[in-house]
């Protein structure tokens, strides 16, 4: 999805409220693995810049804890910045999970790092996932910016083209 402001004003106005974290942001992806995650969950896992132009969460891979509501870290004060992600699991089969996920914060990458350190890269992911693995082969990332809400301007969504994902790796129903 692009939005795209016609006048300064506007422009102006977007940027405001994009900096204020007042536009709510939805977005599909298909994930690696069945995700068993019931409800609303939420990744609480402060960021960083990393290596080679990554980005990484600030702390360690085994001080992700998971609790009922999702995860965290458990490092006594993180160094990196904010980072919360909240997600719904929509759709399962054997080795996929479609989830919509909403970035409570901004940061770059967020949601692909967040996803490949609980364990769940994004189907097509060769930055942060694992580009040889077979159950990760994608024609191309598979995160779809689905509703934007903007305040004053309304909800806009976009369905996901047809090739965001091929049929044969559609869920064989909508929460087994």
């Amino acid at each position: 999805m692009l939005l795209v402001a016609l006048d300064q004003k506007i422009q102006s106005a977007l940027t405001r409220a994009f900096n204020r974290r007042e536009v709510r942001k939805f977005y599909l992806a298909w994930v690696v693995g069945r995700m068993e995650a019931d409800g609303t969950q939420t990744i609480d896992l402060p960021l960083k810049p990393g290596r080679k132009s990554r980005y990484r969460v600030a702390g360690q891979r085994s001080a992700i804890v998971r609790g009922e509501h999702g995860w965290t870290i458990t490092a006594a004060e993180p160094e990196g910045h904010a980072s919360v992600t909240r997600l719904r699991v929509l759709a399962r089969d054997g080795a996929r999970s479609l989830l919509l996920l909403q970035p409570l914060t901004g940061r770059t990458h967020q949601l692909r790092v967040h996803l490949s350190w609980i364990g769940h890269p994004i189907l097509g992911d060769t930055l942060y996932g694992r580009p040889d693995a077979p159950e990760q082969a994608a024609a191309r990332l598979q995160l779809h910016c689905h509703r934007l809400v903007v305040p004053e301007w309304g909800s806009f969504s976009v369905r996901p083209s047809q090739d965001w994902l091929p049929d044969e790796h559609q869920p064989k129903s909508a929460a087994t």
